[in-house]
């Protein structure tokens, strides 16, 4: 019996400073002058897990489409903060490789772009 797929998505956000001096227009904008952290030549991010909920079938294209609207969210409602969504993720399949049946899902997705980013800590919403 094939295994349905997690109602999760995974944000991988990665920290902010500040660029320089904030727009002339910033009041009214919202607009932030951000760029990303690069201490020691590397992003610092770590993995958020997002329950969704589940309405109906949860299938691969629901999931990335939910991952950026999540992302959006994520940026929205943590303006002003360390963070800002930079990459997400869905579960991966695990198959049977004989019968070709899903057997689980992979929700501990490792963090992207190891050479450029690390994943400090795993956090879950």
């Amino acid at each position: 019996m094939a295994v349905p797929m997690p109602a999760i998505v995974i944000l991988f956000v990665c920290r902010v400073v500040i660029a320089g001096p904030a727009d002339q227009n910033a009041g009214y904008t919202g607009s932030e002058n951000l760029a990303w952290d690069y201490t020691n030549s590397i992003m610092h991010c770590k993995r958020v897990e997002v329950q969704l909920d589940g309405q109906g079938a949860f299938t691969p294209i629901k999931c990335q489409r939910a991952a950026i609207e999540e992302g959006a969210r994520y940026n929205v409602t943590h303006k002003g903060g360390r963070y800002r969504w930079w990459r997400s993720a869905c579960p991966v399949r695990i198959a049977n490789t004989i019968t070709g049946e899903t057997i689980d899902w992979l929700t501990e997705v490792p963090c992207p772009h190891r050479d450029v980013a690390v994943c400090e800590m795993d956090v879950v919403l």
